[in-house]
């Protein structure tokens, strides 16, 4: 098992490039060599970091947008060959295998989360001060409220021959769960697909294909999430609002804040925000690695 850090070289000299009726790139495609890399999803890693570091400009090769992988071989023990595609859209295009005898299902589900800052407040009458969080402690930090949150649940099924679903395989896809989609994928941005169960069952012997199941909750991301009243002081906000996605965790700071009725006399003491979080709880990962084509 190599212990060092892989290293990655151009597997090819030139690229695959396709270029639009006004010559302009509409795709590309670069192939690294990547040795001494322990499995499959180091090698893949290993190949993005590299083309970070050394391909691409902001984000883009030749003007394109990164689109995932394509066409990971083992070439030898410890040793990978790694497409990296790119397209004029920043879309997912993951996989080899054909869409045949493949199958999509939508449901939604909700699960009980903890809310911490609300969307609005409707006061009683002679109400005051409200401290931009739900239902704080003695310290006014927000304890929050438990409500149901809807989500959307994908389920794909798919064929794949015993020789494709193989041990191997099967090992890429326990290490992908519990992980959130790093690219676009299936028009869903980055962060907002967690992939959460996969189960297979054979057909025919022990040679025949494997019907698979896959399953992903979807949760969109959101942006400028209000989270309550900040402080006028020159180093914070006067309101204090965060980006969140999907599966991110939100979590808020409150304290007191003195406030101040001009410049030479002081007011009341009210609660304010002096921060806002919303924390990645799950880790990324190339959706492309799991084999499922273009849908």
């Amino acid at each position: 098992m190599p212990t060092t850090t892989p290293t990655v070289t151009r597997y090819n000299a030139s690229d695959e490039l396709t270029v639009n009726s006004f010559a302009r790139p509409s795709f590309a495609s670069v192939t690294l060599t990547v040795s001494d890399a322990s499995d499959e999803m180091t090698a893949v890693e290993a190949a993005l970091n590299y083309a970070s570091k050394n391909l691409e400009t902001n984000g883009r090769y030749r003007g394109l947008f990164r689109n995932g992988t394509d066409a990971i071989e083992m070439l030898a023990p410890h040793t990978w060959r790694v497409k990296l595609l790119y397209g004029v859209r920043h879309s997912h295009l993951s996989g080899t295998d054909s869409d045949t005898d493949s199958s999509v299902s939508f449901e939604s589900a909700s699960e009980s989360v903890n809310v911490v800052v609300p969307i609005s407040t409707f006061d009683s009458a002679g109400a005051t001060g409200h401290p931009g969080v739900i239902n704080p402690d003695e310290n006014g930090q927000p304890r929050g409220v438990q409500i149901e949150s809807s989500y959307l649940v994908r389920t794909e099924t798919k064929v794949f021959s015993n020789s494709k679903f193989s041990a191997k395989y099967q090992d890429t896809l326990s290490s992908l769960i519990d992980h959130v989609n790093l690219y676009q994928f299936r028009g869903y941005q980055p962060g907002e697909v967690l992939f959460t169960h996969f189960s297979g069952k054979q057909n025919g012997g022990p040679k025949g294909d494997w019907t698979v199941t896959f399953t992903f909750k979807i949760r969109r991301n959101k942006t400028h999430i209000d989270c309550g009243k900040g402080t006028d002081d020159d180093d914070y906000p006067s309101h204090v609002y965060v980006d969140k996605r999907g599966w991110d965790v939100l979590w808020v700071i409150v304290d007191d804040y003195v406030c101040h009725a001009d410049s030479q006399s002081k007011g009341p003491v009210e609660k304010r925000t002096y921060g806002a979080f919303a924390d990645q709880v799950y880790e990324e990962a190339d959706f492309g690695l799991l084999k499922l084509g273009g849908r």
